[in-house]
């Protein structure tokens, strides 16, 4: 699979650079839902780097082992950079293609605080011969909702499923913990059980309302005086 630039992806060989780097990090995103079991498959592999300036040297060295160049819009083969830890500091986003394919650097994904954010509950999984930290399915959850894109909302309902059941079982009991979150989802309490499919969707509901909430809330641009 290949994505704009058309640089096949190879998750494998990409995370093991990183592993050999000794780059702290977690995986989230598209690939952390791949692992976790869904059949969205994705292009890139989305990594949340620890930003302290040690891993940042070590995560420098490793783009350059894979010839990281800034993914643009109209240059398919990407923007020469020269990377380095102190260049990084700061930073929020960095959306590359590598030898290996696109790898995206997200400090701080929508709804986290980052790396220690996500590192607490990160689950390790086996990814060709390496061994990666992965962000929990409840996190993946939470930053695709606070982000809010289509193509989020377009994998909620799965990635509800998945954590939801577990199995093949369709429906959801409801318990202390998730009746509190059926509640602030819009649902009313008391709540006895509810299916996956209908969880998924009063979240997404409730996200696009919260989203909503925010644009109004913000104040309109200043006009231009001509």
């Amino acid at each position: 699979m290949s994505g704009e630039t058309g640089m096949p992806l190879d998750a494998p060989a990409l995370l093991e650079v990183l592993e050999r780097h000794r780059v702290q990090y977690v995986v989230v995103g598209g690939y952390a839902a791949e692992l976790h079991g869904s059949v969205r498959r994705t292009v890139d592999v989305d990594v949340v780097p620890s930003a302290t300036a040690d891993n940042l040297e070590r995560l420098a060295d490793a783009l350059r082992e894979v010839q990281a160049k800034i993914r643009t819009e109209g240059l398919p083969e990407g923007l020469p950079f020269s990377p380095s830890g102190e260049a990084m500091v700061g930073m929020t986003m960095l959306n590359l293609v590598t030898t290996h394919g696109e790898l995206d650097l997200n400090f701080t994904p929508s709804g986290t605080a980052g790396y220690e954010d996500l590192h607490t509950d990160a689950t390790t999984f086996s990814v060709g011969r390496v061994q990666v930290q992965v962000a929990s399915l409840a996190d993946v959850i939470r930053s695709k909702t606070a982000a809010g894109r289509a193509k989020d909302f377009d994998a909620l309902p799965e990635l509800h499923q998945l954590a939801g059941t577990g199995n093949d079982s369709s429906v959801l009991p409801a318990t202390p913990q998730s009746a509190r979150d059926l509640a602030r989802t819009g649902y009313p309490e008391p709540v006895q059980s509810v299916t996956a499919q209908e969880l998924a969707q009063a979240r997404i509901d409730a996200a696009r309302r919260q989203a909503a909430a925010s644009k109004a809330a913000r104040p309109d641009p200043p006009t231009q005086r001509r």
